[in-house]
């Protein structure tokens, strides 16, 4: 575990600059897909609010290189906090001496740092941070969404400030750490989506610690045609083709039992317009796609889950962008909220579907960012987090 825990803070009558994740909330024109995000941070803005702290939230967020507007975030915090949570833009110029005036408890969001300026990968300008670590006197990240990019609000502010993790950072690291620990058997990774080369990753990390591997979605579908199994027209990643069934087979040697589909949802085209049929088969017709796991498959899954010890689940098992393809990953959102074990769900589209089914408070981690959770798992680069152990050890 790293970096000091926020709850040893001083921040009685301080001003805090705190890192939110509203990245993987967002859609590109500003609109909120969901809040999970913000739901993981209240616990900390409430905990810095209780101790009359001044509360400045900054997040830097965009989409195809385009910084997006995070206007709608604070009206949603506004609402999740029950109290004005106000939208400053310019923080660093005009809007300067609205946060120099805030009383204590108050809370308020900057605009994006992306459309600030010197905050990008490609920059990432220690200057920039200065500038906003003359805003505060104490630091908070609690975006763990985040903690793979190189920002420089994320990597510099801990070197600027004194530096604390916020209450969700240190759940999100416990529980992804908690993976590889004894007791985290019997293991169930429950696969789907179309990321087959890193849901090959996550396989070939717990070779030795997994029991069972449940699949759905493009990943399924890619694993059952190196298998010769009849997939009709859906779609596959070609690129992952040689890579997948030499993972299956490396699980099976491992001893690691892997689940395809019973049956299936599918459909003569793949549109919003397709009428999907079900197949009480494993097998899919030729011209015809896959669109979502079917009710026997359900069924089967939820018994699995139910044995385990852990489940991790990345990517949806349908296509979840059409309304008639999401039955089978509703289906599994509410098995999993049943589950008596620890849960971990990973990628924005998963924690979506679990968070849309009314079952996010259920599980015991909703990971939006899969990037950020792959880093820690798969010990990939973490700029922000490396830059609070250094604060730390300081």
């Amino acid at each position: 575990m790293a970096g000091n825990r926020l709850e040893s803070a001083p921040v009685q009558n301080k001003r805090v600059l705190m890192s939110i994740d509203c990245e993987s909330i967002l859609a590109p024109d500003g609109e909120l897909i969901h809040d999970v995000s913000l739901r993981q941070a209240q616990e900390s803005i409430e905990l810095l609010v209780d101790r009359r702290a001044t509360v400045l939230l900054v997040s830097s967020a965009a989409s195809g290189g385009r910084a997006l507007d995070l206007s709608r975030a604070a009206k949603r915090l506004s609402d999740l906090l029950k109290q004005p949570v106000d939208y400053i833009t310019d923080p660093l110029g005009n809007g300067r001496a609205n946060l120099e005036s805030r009383a204590g408890g108050s809370i308020c969001l900057l605009e994006n740092l992306m459309s600030v300026g010197g905050e990008s990968e490609s920059k990432a300008e220690k200057a920039f941070a200065n500038e906003l670590a003359a805003l505060a006197d104490l630091y908070v990240n609690d975006a763990p969404g985040n903690l793979h990019l190189q920002r420089s609000s994320l990597i510099h502010l801990p070197g600027l400030l004194p530096g604390y993790m916020g209450l969700e950072f240190h759940k999100f690291l416990e529980h992804i750490n908690s993976l590889d620990q004894l007791d985290s058997r019997p293991l169930v990774l429950l696969l789907g989506g179309n990321q087959v080369e890193r849901q090959n990753r996550i396989i070939r990390r717990f070779l030795e610690r997994v029991q069972v591997i449940l699949l759905g979605g493009a990943t399924a579908y890619t694993f059952m045609k190196g298998r010769a199994l009849p997939i009709g027209a859906s779609l596959v990643d070609r690129q992952a083709e040689v890579s997948s069934f030499q993972t299956i087979e490396r699980a099976e040697l491992s001893e690691a039992e892997t689940v395809f589909p019973l049956d299936h949802l599918a459909a003569d085209q793949f549109s919003r317009k397709a009428k999907p049929r079900a197949f009480a088969r494993a097998a899919i017709p030729d011209g015809w796609f896959g669109m979502d796991i079917g009710p026997k498959t359900v069924a089967q899954y939820d018994k699995i889950l139910k044995q385990a010890q852990t489940v991790l689940w990345y990517g949806p098992m349908g296509a979840i962008e059409f309304d008639q393809a999401r039955k089978g990953s509703e289906g599994l959102a509410k098995s999993l909220a049943k589950h008596k074990g620890r849960s971990v769900v990973m990628g924005q589209d998963t924690v979506r579907i679990v968070h849309e089914s009314g079952n996010s408070n259920k599980v015991s981690l909703n990971a939006c960012s899969s990037a950020a959770a792959l880093a820690i798992l798969l010990k990939e680069a973490t700029p922000a987090l490396d830059a609070l152990r250094k604060a730390d050890q300081a």
